[in-house]
């Protein structure tokens, strides 16, 4: 009796008959004999698998966050006789874990060639795809895959890294700041800047307190009157600052 199988386009069917003599059958109709045993359905169309890997060191030990999109497919061209025994094993979950391992381990090896700052470059990107996708190939077709493409989706810093760098930014910011004030008192005062240096930073004190500190009205030590600078029933503290500011 003939027992009838009918496979997609995308589809093979791993045949067994006695003797252990594989065959791959399909797409289509496919008839199986009384001897012969279906092992598996083998999907042979395009697959995709995303991978997020963690702490990927680049040239200069810079850690990153990187997301890869694979594709890649079951090719019947690459199944050898001695390949077949084994394909119901990784056509199961095989062939996914042996991309993704594969996929880790060359990532991380390709990455460890460029400096951090280099990959947020597309054409460094576009080579870095290039590489991985073609080390892949040539690494997985002994177990009988293609590799389509590979494709880097994201690369980010680590968020605590990313806040460091950030800091560190606005800390050369505001040193390039507070030297061009300075640049600007020397161009003023010029040899007398030692001179009047001390009431510098007494101004430059206060701008900052009243710039974290909008709320906050501040007088010289030696004003005793400080209801007189509010309007009347006025809620706006005011502080003294105990510094030697001079007044009139």
């Amino acid at each position: 009796m003939i027992h009838w199988i009918k496979l997609t386009p995308l589809e093979s069917l791993l045949v067994v008959s006695p003797v252990n003599r594989y065959r791959l059958a399909g797409p289509g109709w496919v008839y199986l004999t009384l001897r012969q045993q279906a092992l598996a359905k083998i999907h042979i169309g395009p697959k995709g698998q995303s991978l997020k890997l963690s702490e990927v060191r680049t040239s200069d030990n810079i850690p990153l966050n990187l997301t890869v999109q694979m594709i890649y497919r079951a090719d019947p061209d690459l199944f050898t006789p001695d390949l077949l025994p084994k394909l119901p094993g990784l056509n199961e979950a095989g062939w996914q874990g042996a991309l993704q391992w594969q996929t880790e381990y060359v990532l991380r090896m390709l990455v460890a060639h460029y400096p951090w700052r280099e990959l947020s470059r597309e054409e460094v990107q576009q080579r870095l795809e290039r590489q991985l996708t073609q080390t892949l190939a040539d690494r997985l077709k002994r177990i009988g895959l293609t590799v389509i493409a590979g494709c880097l989706v994201k690369t980010e810093l680590p968020v605590q890294l990313q806040k460091s760098l950030i800091q560190a930014e606005e800390d050369i910011v505001e040193a390039q700041g507070r030297a061009a004030v300075l640049k600007s008192y020397l161009e003023i005062f010029g040899n007398n800047l030692p001179q009047v240096m001390p009431y510098i930073m007494q101004w430059e004190l206060l701008n900052t307190i009243h710039k974290n500190n909008p709320q906050i009205l501040l007088t010289p030590a030696a004003l005793t009157d400080k209801a007189a600078l509010l309007e009347p029933n006025s809620a706006q503290p005011v502080y003294q600052l105990h510094l030697p500011i001079q007044t009139d």
